[in-house]
């Protein structure tokens, strides 16, 4: 799944933007704190357009986000979510969600 990831404006460390997929695009909104490594995207929302995250589903979303890790050059995002407001649980806030990239196996010395 090939994703491309357009940032429209960035002030104050809030990001809004859009991921793209072959299917349709997510609008996102967040603040993004960048420390080191690891990017967290607190308070996240998220919008689809021609996608919805039920088409998705799991597998889908999580390459999205692991090519989208690939992209920023992170090895860990965070997710914070918004309050929700409509949807699962109106006015409850998410649990974070950690994604994180597999390093790349450790060269192994040959014994001499």
């Amino acid at each position: 799944m090939a994703v491309e990831i357009e940032i429209d404006e960035i002030e104050d460390g809030i990001v809004i933007g859009r991921v793209i997929t072959e299917g349709g695009h997510l609008e996102i909104m967040a603040e993004a704190i960048l420390d080191g490594r690891r990017l967290t995207l607190r308070g996240l929302n998220v919008h689809g357009v021609g996608v919805w995250a039920n088409q998705l589903g799991h597998v889908k979303l999580r390459k999205i986000v692991l090519e989208t890790m690939e992209h920023i050059d992170v090895d860990e995002l965070i997710v914070e979510g918004a309050i929700r407001i409509t949807g699962a649980g109106p006015g409850r806030k998410p649990r974070p969600i950690r994604f994180t990239r597999k390093a790349p196996p450790a060269v192994r010395a040959t014994p001499t």
